[in-house]
């Protein structure tokens, strides 16, 4: 007696249907249980991994230690003037030594950013999207 899978089959005239269910609703829930499990791993290792950046703190650094000899001459920084620290008041100034006598700025403001995408991740897409 010669038993093999299509013989079996086609010796059958009406196929079951209930095991083909069966085995259709087994096989969709065991592909969404192991999707739940790894949604599930990866939230709990990105909170670990959020948890461990907020509990870095900063060392304070230790102050150089003066010499003996000559008197200390430390100087005091400068206030900010309207809230503008000293070093973008020195690169303003540089801004606008390099425009020299042609130039006019009439208002110094924050550049405002209209949404799109950052620079870099633009360039980066044009770099892997363009032709060959």
């Amino acid at each position: 007696m010669d038993l093999n899978l299509f013989t079996a089959l086609s010796a059958q005239a009406t196929p079951d249907m209930g095991f083909a269910g069966l085995v259709t609703v087994t096989g969709m829930s065991i592909v969404f249980i192991v999707l739940i499990v790894l949604v599930l791993i990866f939230d709990v290792f990105g909170r670990i991994m959020a948890r461990g950046t907020k509990e870095k703190k900063e060392k304070p650094v230790k102050a150089a230690p003066k010499a003996a000899a000559s008197p200390a001459v430390t100087a005091a920084p400068a206030p900010a003037a309207n809230g503008v620290s000293p070093e973008i008041v020195a690169v303003i100034a540089a801004a606008l030594a390099q425009y020299g006598e042609k130039g006019v700025i009439r208002s110094v403001r924050p550049a405002v950013r209209r949404g799109g995408r950052n620079p870099w991740a633009v360039a980066g897409i044009m770099e892997n999207t363009r032709q060959f």
